[in-house]
């Protein structure tokens, strides 16, 4: 789902949010179609966040209109739009075969307006896999997206990031420690 994501993100580039969205088609891997795609999904609201966090079709659609996904995305008033579950319902899933594991596959997503032009979003593999590693900067950034900026989760980032020359884990311990009691 990451990279299908990436690619939605990457037809927005290519301004695919500017006008009236009438279809969605997202090629995603074998692999992921059950898990993301099911019969279900994008057919109706996700009844909970959980549930939202699995459903292809409408993290697409919040992507396509919020410009991206972030952890605001799967929130109880977040799930609750319905101008995110009416483009979900015009996202249409298609498999790509690929021999490789699904972790380590892109995604390609094309965006069709009322006009009829149509934009397109490729990734060739999934942000922090071997074909698309995620440098330190990345990695900081999601960490600050899913934790937080507060002193104390900065902290305990720059323990993780440098746990491979620490001579104990102590540090981790006594940042993270911080942060639950902060």
């Amino acid at each position: 789902m990451h990279s299908a994501l990436d690619a939605t993100v990457r037809a927005l580039v290519g301004g695919g949010a500017g006008g009236e969205i009438t279809d969605v088609s997202v090629g995603i891997h074998p692999d992921s179609l059950g898990i993301v795609a099911g019969p279900e999904t994008g057919r109706r609201p996700p009844r909970t966040t959980y549930d939202a966090k699995f459903d292809l079709p409408w993290s697409v659609a919040a992507a396509l209109h919020d410009g991206g996904v972030t952890v605001a995305t799967y929130t109880p008033e977040s799930i609750a739009r319905p101008e995110v579950a009416a483009t979900a319902a015009s996202v249409h899933v298609f498999t790509v075969d690929d021999d490789r594991p699904a972790a380590d596959v892109g995604a390609t997503v094309r965006v069709t307006l009322a006009d009829g032009s149509t934009h397109d979003g490729v990734v060739d593999a999934s942000r922090g896999s071997r074909g698309r590693p995620m440098s330190t900067d990345d990695v900081l950034v999601k960490f600050a997206g899913n934790c937080g900026t507060s002193v104390e989760t900065t902290a305990l980032a720059e323990a993780v990031m440098h746990l491979a020359a620490a001579e104990s884990v102590s540090a981790i311990l006594s940042a993270a420690a911080d942060l639950v009691n902060g």
